[in-house]
Parts: structure tokens; C-alpha cells; sequence
């Protein structure tokens, strides 16, 4: 059922290009099985090694919210074609939490508080009070 509903959504979906990303994804891990040889899906221990050594490569390249993402686009392929998913695989897990834990976004700069006190005291100098809500609500 969970195969069935899975190939479901993937095949009817109304957005093609999260189709597009799924097959991308796993074209990705299936070139990796092909680089490692490895042929014997059904040995949890192999499937394991394989994944996090396929995630350790793609986190050079991915920040790890989209490594979340591909987990689940790779998961969708084990369940698709194989009948089992990869929640198993612990040593995948681990790496993905640690690899998210310390990961520090770098598209936003944290205020210092001179810089908030320089801004807030340029914003209150001006005469239009519009300036000193503009200060506030950037401060915040």
C-alpha cells in the first residue's frame, strides 16, 4: 500500500518539477551505488556504509536542509523498489542531526548591540517619526 500510494504521487503529481527533483535525486544515489559496486541492497550493513558515505559526498555540495531532502527522495526509492525504508540506516541518521546541529546559516548577519544603538539613534535624530518606527522595526 505505502509502495502503491508512494509511485502514486510521484507519477500524478500536478508539480512537475518536484517529480523532476525526486528523479534527479536518486539518479544521484544510483550512480553512487553504481561507483561503490554495490549490488546487494538487502544487507542493511552495506546499504548503511553505502548511504552515508553518498551523504558525506553530497554535503559538500548541499547545505542539510537539502540533504533532508534528498534522504526522502532516496527513501521514496527504497520504498518504491525495494519495499522497505532507510529510518533504519542509525549511522545516516546521526550524521544528518550532527551535520544540522552545527550548521549555521549564512544568509542573515546577527545585530550587534552597537549596531542596533547606531541605528536606533540615527533613526530617532530624524524628524519624520516614520524614520523612528523604520529603526524599530529593523531593530527588532
Amino acid at each position: 500500500m505505502v509502495i502503491a500510494t508512494t509511485t502514486d504521487v510521484l507519477n500524478n503529481s500536478e508539480n512537475g518539477n518536484v517529480n523532476k527533483m525526486y528523479r534527479r535525486y536518486q539518479a544521484k544515489w544510483i550512480a553512487y551505488m553504481k561507483q561503490v559496486n554495490l549490488v546487494d541492497i538487502k544487507n542493511e550493513n552495506k546499504v548503511d556504509k553505502a548511504l552515508l558515505g553518498f551523504f558525506i559526498e553530497q554535503s559538500t555540495h548541499y547545505a542539510p536542509s537539502t540533504l533532508y531532502v534528498i534522504y526522502s527522495c532516496v527513501n521514496s526509492w527504497f520504498i518504491m523498489n525495494h519495499g522497505y525504508r532507510i529510518n533504519n540506516c542509525f549511522k545516516v541518521n546521526k550524521y544528518l542531526k550532527a551535520a544540522t546541529s552545527r550548521y549555521v546559516a549564512r544568509k542573515s548577519e546577527v545585530l550587534k548591540a552597537d549596531k542596533v544603538d547606531l541605528l536606533l539613534r540615527f533613526c530617532m535624530k530624524s524628524s519624520y517619526h516614520e524614520d523612528t518606527l523604520l529603526g524599530v522595526c529593523l531593530s527588532l
